[in-house]
């Protein structure tokens, strides 16, 4: 071959030969000649031999093959396939390389991240996430241990899975975040751990579990949550496993919620008993706590009150109240006579002698100005001093003098207009009432005044009448007017009864005293009410009290009628009781409660005995101070007793005696068993003495019909009347024997008898009479009987 210009070698037919020549020479196949080609060194190929097939001899290039033996041009090997010099066929590239082009000599490893599992490949394949192949040459790829993943293709590495991941699985493209109740602390897992108790996770992808807070727990593992302790109770530490973590509130101690790491203290004014409660309960009112925290309320103290419910203290009582037991919800005003001189009293102090409190809720007594006798505790009101009486000091009561004037009323003849008389037949007069001039009325032609019998009248309705069965009424212009001596330049209040008949509107009553101005009092109602007006600086001497009302004119254009009732006209005056007051020159002070013109056919030096009335001080009962209470146990003021078994009662509010209005007023009295009443007073000489009052035995199955006995004592002799008493109130008169003596000092004394026991009777409205020694035939004309309207005869 490396000879120049050498001939070729002819083959022998049927033989195939080759030559290789060192240069590229090309080799020309003849078929059936066998010649061999021109060599590179210009060498010409010999003749072959008959029958022999000569092939040129060729050299295929490194990369390059002989399609066909016949070929005589060598072709590139394809891609996946490599061939070496003179090699004339391609050999495929091994398992894990590969060619991507023809024509090659060598074959490529597949890079890291790829793989070839067959022999012969142009490309690479490209590792499937999940796999990866770390390095060149690789045939097939390698999955991703569990705990990591490869999430591309052509990777050549796998990733750890972060914490709080996990892959179950080799070959894994993605890790899965563990779910809630499970958690991987570090990177690689192959699986996620459950929350132990105690602890949770609420999320995925947890790296760690929580523990469950203060106020909770879980009981077992895998929690997404905590169960929150109920409400009752608390858990102040963390990671609890049980239920009984929870702990009941303590007393004292509450909590309305769930999930509480601690109970609250109950506030101030509220408490809890038992365990495991929810709330508080407020203190009731009259109790209280002041600390937080309480399990019990306390008791306001004696002195003290809680008015609300939830209280952190008791208020305590002002000056002038009480609280006389503990858990009171307020306190008590001091009721008049009584005082409470510091705030925190629990009981009232009776004011003491010589002193009183006339309001409730006083705080300091009064001293009870000269004039009065106050010589028990606990007054209501300073006493006046008796009738008949002068008190220079509280403490010292002295009979009043002859000729002098000891009282604090004037007398007001006639005042109730009981001293006129209406038939049992008739229901009212057309008159001017005793002792009192009346007006003509032209409308009428007759007296405007009418004097009504309550019981059984039909003109003016209803029989409530303040005092005794009758009363006057004033009709349209009329009035009436009465001379009344005062003693001195005084006040002098006028009080009494009365009612409206008219609607549209009420009525005014006009009073007048004197040279005073009239006053007017609006009537405003068609029930009896009690009304006073007062008249400042009245002269000393003869004064004209008139009442009357409103004019002709003003009724003519209202055309209503204008009229207006009235009963029981008192005068009280302000006269200083500490010493006598001298009668004057001209006057007459017969009972020492009397202070009279003297009459006509007199003369008057000193102290004359005219008057027929006796004043009896409180004979009504009224002075007595009730309030709401239907009854007191006490001796009236005014009177005496042997014992305190005596009650007053009102009998507007009474439902345990009986019933029944009080014929005077609203007091009556009702003495029990033997307890006697008495009251002393001035008898006048020459008289009989006719005792009035309103009496009646007690209104109750088991008391028999008792008997009034009534007794008139002097230091001489003592006159002792009964009378029985009916079980309704009745007017009762009783008179007795003519006294003697001047001046005489007597007693007058009211007991209950019945045949079997003593018993219980009620009185009111006690009236002394002192009659002329002599009574006048006939007085009241019921002697003169008649068939017919009237007779026209002089008396009997």
């Amino acid at each position: 071959p490396s000879a120049p210009g050498g001939s070729g070698i002819g083959g022998n037919g049927g033989t195939r030969i080759t030559i290789y020549m060192e240069k590229g020479g090309a080799a020309v196949a003849n078929t059936g000649s066998g010649g061999g080609g021109a060599g590179s060194c210009g060498g010409k190929g010999g003749a072959g031999s008959g029958g022999v097939v000569v092939i040129a001899l060729i050299q295929c290039a490194a990369g390059q093959y002989l399609v066909k033996p016949t070929d005589t041009t060598c072709a590139p090997c394809p891609a996946g396939y490599i061939s070496s010099f003179a090699d004339n066929a391609c050999t495929p590239c091994g398992q894990g390389t590969y060619n991507p082009s023809t024509g090659q000599t060598t074959c490529t490893s597949c890079p890291a991240g790829s793989y070839n599992p067959n022999s012969g490949q142009g490309n690479c394949v490209v590792c499937s996430a999940g796999k990866y192949s770390p390095n060149a040459g690789y045939s097939s790829c390698i999955p991703c241990n569990a705990g990591t993943y490869s999430p591309n293709a052509g990777a050549t590495s796998c990733s750890a899975c972060d914490a709080g991941k996990y892959s179950a699985t080799a070959g894994g493209a993605a890790c899965t975040s563990c779910n809630a109740g499970t958690y991987s602390p570090s990177i690689s897992s192959a699986s996620c751990t459950y929350c132990s108790a105690g602890t949770y996770s609420s999320i995925t992808g947890s790296t760690s579990c929580l523990q469950c807070g203060a106020g909770s727990f879980s009981s077992s593992s895998g929690q997404t949550s905590c169960t929150n302790c109920p409400a009752g109770t608390f858990n102040s530490y963390f990671g609890s496993t049980t239920l009984s973590a929870c702990s009941l509130c303590v007393p004292g101690t509450f909590n309305p919620f769930l999930g509480a790491s601690s109970c609250t203290s109950c506030p101030t004014g509220s408490y809890s008993t038992s365990t495991g409660s929810i709330s508080c309960s407020s203190c009731l009112a009259g109790t209280y706590s002041s600390n937080t925290g309480s399990t019990t309320c306390s008791i306001c103290q004696a002195g003290k009150f809680s008015p609300i419910s939830g209280s952190s203290f008791c208020s305590i009582c002002s000056a002038g109240t009480i609280s006389s037991s503990s858990g009171l919800l307020s306190c008590s005003s001091c009721p008049p006579g009584t005082i409470s001189a510091s705030s925190g009293s629990s009981s009232c102090s009776s004011c003491p002698e010589g002193t009183y409190s006339s309001n409730s809720g006083s705080t300091l007594c009064s001293n009870c100005p000269p004039g009065t006798y106050c010589v028990e505790t606990g007054l209501s009101f300073p006493r006046y001093c008796d009738t008949g009486y002068y008190c220079p000091t509280p403490a010292i009561k002295l009979l009043c003098p002859s000729g002098s004037f000891c009282s604090r009323f004037l007398s007001v003849g006639n005042g109730d207009f009981e001293v006129d008389l209406v038939p049992a037949t008739k229901s009212y007069l057309y008159q001017s009432p005793f002792g009192w001039i009346g007006s003509y009325n032209q409308n009428f032609n007759q007296s405007s005044t009418i004097i009504v019998q309550s019981l059984g009248n039909a003109l003016t309705g209803g029989s409530d009448v303040p005092s005794g069965n009758k009363y006057l009424t004033l009709q349209r212009t009329a009035q009436i007017s009465q001379m009344i001596e005062i003693p001195k330049l005084c006040t002098v209040v006028v009080s009494f009864y009365s009612r409206s008949r008219s609607s549209t509107p009420f009525i005014g009553l006009f009073i007048k005293l004197g040279a005073n101005t009239a006053q007017k009092v609006d009537l405003t109602s068609y029930s009896w009410g009690l009304y006073s007006v007062s008249f400042t600086n009245v002269t000393a001497g003869s004064n004209k009290l008139l009442f009357s009302t409103i004019s002709t004119s003003q009724c003519n254009i209202l055309s209503q009628d204008c009229s207006a009732d009235m009963d029981n006209i008192v005068l009280t005056v302000d006269i200083d009781r500490s010493t006598p007051f001298p009668c004057a020159a001209g006057r007459y002070c017969p009972s020492w409660s009397s202070y009279r013109l003297c009459d006509v056919g007199y003369f008057c030096p000193s102290l004359g005995a005219r008057s027929t009335s006796i004043s009896l001080l409180n004979s009504n009962f009224e002075q007595d101070v009730l309030n709401t209470q239907p009854y007191i146990y006490k001796v009236p003021s005014g009177w005496s007793s042997t014992d305190a078994a005596l009650i007053i009662v009102n009998s507007s509010t009474d439902s345990m005696w009986g019933g029944g209005a009080a014929p005077f007023g609203y007091n009556y009295l009702a003495t029990q068993g033997s307890s006697t009443i008495s009251q002393t007073f001035r008898i006048p000489a020459g008289k009989m003495i006719s005792v009035y009052f309103y009496g009646r035995s007690r209104k109750f199955s088991t008391f028999p019909s008792t008997v009034a006995s009534i007794t008139i004592s002097s230091s001489s002799s003592s006159t002792k009347l009964q009378k029985p008493l009916s079980f309704d109130w009745t007017l009762y008169k009783m008179t007795f024997p003519t006294y003697s003596s001047l001046n005489t000092s007597g007693t007058i004394s009211f007991v209950g008898d019945s045949a079997a026991n003593p018993g219980s009777i009620e009185i009111d409205g006690v009236v002394l009479i002192a009659n002329p020694t002599v009574p006048l035939l006939n007085a009241d004309f019921e002697s003169d009987s008649s068939v017919s309207a009237y007779t026209s005869m002089s008396p009997t």
